[in-house]
């Protein structure tokens, strides 16, 4: 029979295998596989507890504790429980379960209660072995488990169904905001096709609240997936309820934003994994920040190469951006003369971003067009309308994922192909536009794509890029 647990390995927990041994030798716990000090005081808590529970550990042997694979170091805050009754399967004390293998994960108090590791939610893969045993919990588990208020109970454990509905993710509440409907039809655009976009134009024309409206209405994520987003969140110290929603200030670091160090660890970019990363005055974030944005919003992950060890998380998430076009900010597409720079001068600031990041970018909104004086709608009807939304994709195609996601060859465009813009561009731009074109019909609860529907992708992902870049 094999017997298994789990260590920490950076946002969550490995399998580990635990092997016990009686030799010749004085009585003592003896620890191989590089086990932190945390793991060696295990041996007094085993110690408290075998004598409190009324087990006994052997006078004239030594335990030898193999944990495999030998070659990591471990620290783990639930070894105690496979360790304590491993020993009590090994001499026989308490009768070994019937199966080929089985997995614990508990921690061990000096009268041999045993209590759920204050980590045991970052275990999101139920283990593969026919039982599992840990501690009791007030909350029901995702996964079924066999719980031990205490080591006496070993043999007879209560056995807890698991259920999807244990995973709490709830949708914070919408705050009353209204918005002109060019503004409404944007926030739809987004939240539902999930497309990276960068809000240009002047101060207070609601750039960053459009961006955080946004955020607000993606739809809800699944019960599996957001268990990862949790481990990710308590990695940072924090609770998260429902996507997370980050929105680092300018000043941030590259090394808060991205990660590193000695010892690799994440940054705010793979904190906002599955969420909305926020990025308020994006020109003004260090270059460094800006380019290394790049990589996620390709492939959904962040590889972090420090001293030879190279890390890779996840960090796929929605990107809104929002910046002024010059630094006194007024500086706007064919109507400059409200700004009070020279042109060079103004433009100094746009050329802060580069060619291959902004056409990371799927859509480009210029605030100065919006008439956001006309606050014709609130935020909880465009919830309301985001929801049929996704209703009517679900329905009509089975498509769970983004229309971010999709791949650009399979989106029917017959009924306008002969409206298709000829693309000059990167392909890169080609597929944002297709993915962008099929998300506006969406929006429109339409299944064939129309000529309208290619004006409007048109100039949110081709012509406002190009606007931007034949400024000065």
């Amino acid at each position: 029979m094999r017997i298994y647990s789990y260590i920490r390995d950076h946002l969550g927990l490995r399998q580990v295998e635990v092997e016990v041994s009686l030799v010749s030798g004085l009585p003592k716990i003896q620890f191989l596989g590089l086990p932190d000090t945390v793991i060696k005081e295990s041996v007094y808590r085993i110690q408290s507890a075998f004598k409190h529970s009324g087990y006994t550990l052997p006078r004239n042997k030594q335990v030898v504790v193999n944990l495999k694979p030998s070659y990591l170091k471990k620290n783990s805050r639930g070894l105690d429980l496979a360790i304590a009754a491993a020993i009590l399967w090994e001499t026989e004390q308490v009768p070994k379960p019937d199966s080929n293998s089985v997995a614990l994960y508990g921690e061990l108090s000096l009268k041999g209660d045993v209590l759920l590791p204050d980590d045991f939610e970052d275990l999101i893969d139920p283990p593969l072995t026919q039982k599992f045993y840990t501690g009791s919990s007030v909350r029901q588990p995702y996964f079924d488990v066999l719980t031990l208020k205490n080591l006496t109970d070993i043999s007879n454990p209560t056995w807890v169904e698991g259920s999807e509905d244990a995973i709490e993710c709830r949708r914070p509440e919408l705050p009353d905001l209204w918005f002109s409907k060019s503004q409404a039809e944007l926030i739809q655009w987004m939240a539902v096709g999930e497309h990276s976009a960068l809000f240009a134009g002047p101060p207070g024309t609601g750039k960053t609240t459009l961006a955080h409206a946004t955020a607000l209405v993606l739809k809800d994520p699944p019960k599996k997936e957001f268990l990862s987003y949790q481990k990710i969140s308590r990695h940072f110290g924090q609770t998260l309820l429902w996507r997370p929603i980050v929105a680092p200030h300018h000043t941030s670091t590259p090394l808060a934003m991205i990660g590193g160090g000695n010892i690799p660890r994440p940054g705010d970019i793979t904190r906002a994994h599955g969420g909305a990363l926020i990025l308020d005055e994006f020109l003004e974030f260090d270059p460094k920040v800006s380019e290394a944005l790049r990589e996620p919003l390709e492939n959904g992950q962040m590889t972090i190469s420090r001293a030879g060890r190279v890390m890779t998380y996840p960090a796929k998430f929605l990107l809104l951006a929002t910046t002024n076009l010059c630094p006194c900010g007024h500086y706007v597409p064919e109507r400059n003369f409200e700004c009070r720079g020279r042109p060079r001068f103004c433009l100094s600031l746009l050329q802060k971003i580069s060619g291959p990041m902004l056409d990371r970018f799927s859509m480009l909104a210029l605030s100065h067009e919006w008439n956001s004086q006309e606050q014709e709608v609130s935020l909880k009807s465009i919830f309301d309308k985001t929801q049929k939304i996704y209703n009517f994709i679900l329905r009509t195609r089975g498509q769970t994922l983004s229309n971010a996601d999709l791949d650009p060859d399979g989106i029917c465009v017959r009924s306008v192909e002969n409206l298709l813009p000829e693309f000059k561009d990167s392909f890169r731009r080609k597929n944002a536009f297709l993915k962008i074109l099929r998300t506006i019909a969406d929006c429109e609860l339409s299944e064939i794509i129309k000529p309208s529907h290619v004006e409007k992708a048109y100039k949110i992902s081709i012509s406002n890029f190009n606007r931007i870049k034949n400024l000065g």
